[in-house]
């Protein structure tokens, strides 16, 4: 052992203790982006969003099985991290739509790559009814059934109607 001058020696440099006593390893406390996506994917254990945020919306080694899992366990930020990735897939917006709350809702509804299912689609249009921003950004989707583009707008106030129309491409606003 080497005495390093300050008290410690090279043993306590090369593996630190925490504060509870247990050995840090040099390569345990140089965790990178690969460990942090490897952490999400085989065990779930991250928790904060801090470092999941990122991973959840960005990372393409996270596969729908994974997102599904992670979706139906976590909490809004969570969801709301896994609503602006570039392609959701209907498992994943399934469940998105059925655990999420308003903030979830509208980031997924305006997240182009966001795949839907009949009932997922089904879900958001009922909940836009009580939601005038969900309305429109619902409305504006080009991917929306028509029939439920009629439903939407049944449910939306004169107001919705009226800003729809204003800024709705041609398309969307003959069936408007």
């Amino acid at each position: 052992m080497l005495d390093l001058g300050d008290g410690r020696s090279d043993e306590e440099v090369q593996h630190p203790v925490r504060g509870d006593g247990d050995v840090v390893d040099l390569g345990e406390r140089r965790i990178g982006r690969r460990a942090a996506v490897d952490a999400v994917r085989v065990g779930l254990r991250i928790a904060e969003l801090a470092v999941a945020g990122d991973v959840l919306t960005h990372s393409s080694r996270l596969g729908t099985e994974t997102l599904v899992q992670i979706a139906s366990n976590k909490g809004q930020e969570h969801l709301l991290a896994i609503s602006g990735r570039a392609n959701l897939p209907t498992a994943v917006t399934d469940v998105i739509v059925d655990r999420g709350e308003s903030p979830v809702f509208r980031k997924l509804a305006n997240n182009a790559g966001a795949h839907f299912s009949d009932m997922g689609y089904s879900t958001i249009v009922a909940r836009a009814g009580a939601d005038d921003d969900l309305s429109e950004i619902v409305g504006l989707r080009a991917d929306l059934p028509p029939h439920l583009l009629r439903a939407l707008l049944r449910r939306a106030t004169e107001a919705v109607r009226a800003r729809l129309l204003h800024i709705a491409p041609p398309a969307i606003r003959e069936d408007i």
